[in-house]
């Protein structure tokens, strides 16, 4: 179990980060309000990017990139994927 607030947030910025590069979008919840339980339109957005990304391949070049330090952003000109949660279309 994760108890410890800082090992939360470290865990979910990591985690937010590996969905964010594997759909090559921004994705705008923070993991403190997440852990702090505010903003829960954003974390019910990120959750619907989990989903997404979970039908869209292996995303294991995403978590390397993550566990390398790479962040979400770093890449400049991320947009939200094509059929995304944001999708209008």
């Amino acid at each position: 179990k994760i108890k410890d607030r800082d090992l939360k947030v470290r865990f979910l910025t990591k985690f937010i980060n590996c969905i964010a590069l594997h759909l090559n979008v921004t994705i705008a919840a923070r993991p403190a309000k997440i852990v702090a339980g505010l903003e829960p339109e954003l974390t019910n957005e990120m959750l619907q990017y989990l989903a997404f990304a979970c039908s869209r391949g292996d995303s294991a070049d995403a978590v390397r990139r993550v566990l390398n330090g790479e962040e979400q952003g770093s890449g400049g000109g991320q947009r939200p994927a094509a059929n995304s949660p944001r999708d209008d279309g």
